[in-house]
Order: C-alpha cells, then structure tokens, then sequence
C-alpha cells in the first residue's frame, strides 16, 4: 500500500510540473524593453503553434545564464534596446514569415 500511495504521488506530482511548465509562455504579454521604449505586444501562443521555441528570445549570455528580464535593464540605452530587439524579432520574422510592419508589433 505504501508502495502505491508514494507512486501515485510521484505520478500526480510529475503531471502537475509538467502543467506549470506547459503553461508558461501562453496567452499575450506586452513588453517594454526599455523605459520610455514602444512597448511591444508579443503573443506567446501564436509563437508556440509556430514552433518557436522560448530559448530562440531567452539567450544565453556570457556568463552562460538565460534572462527573463527587461532587455533594457542590462543594455541601458533605449537605442541599444531597439537595436537588440529589432535584429532579434525582424530576422526570425523575415525567415519564418511573421509581420513585417512597425504598426504590427508596436500597435
């Protein structure tokens, strides 16, 4: 009986981990990079039905860490912020087919 009772607990705690990570990155976010940048309405689930996958934006750097913070929060310049951003987001657009247009993202 133990043995059932601490697998069934194994097993429902597995299946919930692999819900909360499931989750994440779902639904839309709108984003701005760099205090007083244009905030940019990023929709997560179009990106996963597209097959983008969330280490494509979350890069590692240099220190070998992924980031989930502002970009603007270690690039300090707005400029270097669109910078990043627009060499990032417009290169995947342009090969995967996603909008072009300024009004697009920043809309």
């Amino acid at each position: 009986m133990k043995k059932l009772f601490t697998a069934f607990v194994v097993l429902a705690f597995t299946f919930s981990m692999g819900a909360i990570v499931m989750s994440k990155g779902s639904g839309s976010r709108t984003l701005d990079w760099h205090k007083g940048g244009k905030s940019v309405k990023i929709n997560f689930s179009k990106h996963k039905a597209k097959g983008v996958k969330c280490n494509s934006c979350h890069r590692k750097h240099n220190n070998g860490k992924r980031h989930f913070k502002k970009c603007g929060s270690c690039h300090k310049s707005k400029a270097m912020a669109m910078k990043i951003g627009h060499k990032m987001c417009k290169s995947c657009h342009k090969k995967r087919g996603g909008p072009k247009t300024c009004k697009a993202c920043h809309g």
